[in-house]
């Protein structure tokens, strides 16, 4: 509201006429770029020794109990799934693939509760997936990831 505290990002190359302003100002992130590169080193570690480290245990569990029978597509599904694929999914940032194949695992095991559909393309021509529960008029929609920057309400959706 009004008096409250605001965040904002200036460019270096905008800091000098920023000052000019005159503005009472506290400095929060000092190099915002050092931030970003540090949360992608993170995300990278992740996703090497978490996500892949979880999937490359469901799938050899999936083969061996199986005897190397099933497609692809049970593969996808057993991954996506189970336990602890799931608690290993909400600890980073995934390609826009990776959630493509969960929500259509999250379809295949819904035991046909769940329909894919696709509410148009983006701007880059990506068809916009969705999951539709039940099959009545009545259906409760969650939104999210319609913007470019929009990056938490995709895991929060899901």
């Amino acid at each position: 509201g009004i008096g409250g505290t605001i965040e904002i990002r200036v460019p270096a190359q905008s800091f000098k006429s920023f000052q000019a302003l005159n503005l009472n100002y506290t400095t929060v992130v000092e190099d915002l770029q050092e931030v970003i590169d540090e949360e992608a080193k993170k995300n990278e570690v992740y996703l090497q020794n978490v996500w892949e480290a979880s999937v490359s245990q469901v799938k050899n569990s999936f083969h061996t109990n199986r005897g190397g029978r099933g497609g692809k597509e049970d593969e996808d599904r057993e991954i996506y799934a189970s336990p602890k694929a799931v608690d290993a999914w909400f600890q980073g940032y995934h390609s826009y693939a990776d959630h493509i194949k969960w929500l259509s695992a999250q379809v295949k095991g819904s035991k046909g509760q769940a329909k894919a559909f696709s509410a148009g393309n983006s701007f880059q021509g990506r068809p916009q997936a969705g999951i539709r529960f039940g099959t009545g008029k009545k259906h409760i929609v969650l939104h999210g990831t319609q913007h470019a920057r929009e990056w938490i309400t995709t895991m929060t959706v899901e």
